[in-house]
């Protein structure tokens, strides 16, 4: 919280017009509430960023095992070169995976 939101709220709990009252409990309880809502609101920010931080790593985690196992698959059936268009087609696959991985974010 800044040193402008708690001036803020402490004008709105205790001024009355361009006068100020001396604090009564029901304000220091108003004032009190809007620091709690403020603080909530805060922390709802944090842990819903917190939240998109953690999905966007864990899709990029996933992604890159896939690339590896890619990588993996295509050097080993990629030697024998017996079957080219079946690895290819894969190795589009394995890639396309990746992207649908990531793109997940996205949406």
């Amino acid at each position: 919280m800044t040193r402008d939101e708690i001036i803020r709220m402490a004008e709105a709990s205790w001024s009355d017009g361009d006068v100020y009252l001396r604090p009564s409990t029901e304000s220091l309880e108003r004032f009190a509430e809007l620091v709690v809502q403020a603080e909530r609101d805060a922390s709802k920010r944090v842990f819903e960023r917190l939240a998109v931080t953690i999905a966007e790593t864990e899709r990029e985690a996933c992604a890159k095992v896939v690339g590896e196992f890619a990588q993996k698959w295509w050097s080993i059936h990629c030697a024998s070169n017996k079957h080219m268009e079946t690895t290819r087609k894969a190795h589009d696959d394995f890639c396309a995976l990746q992207a649908a991985i990531r793109a997940r974010g996205e949406k």
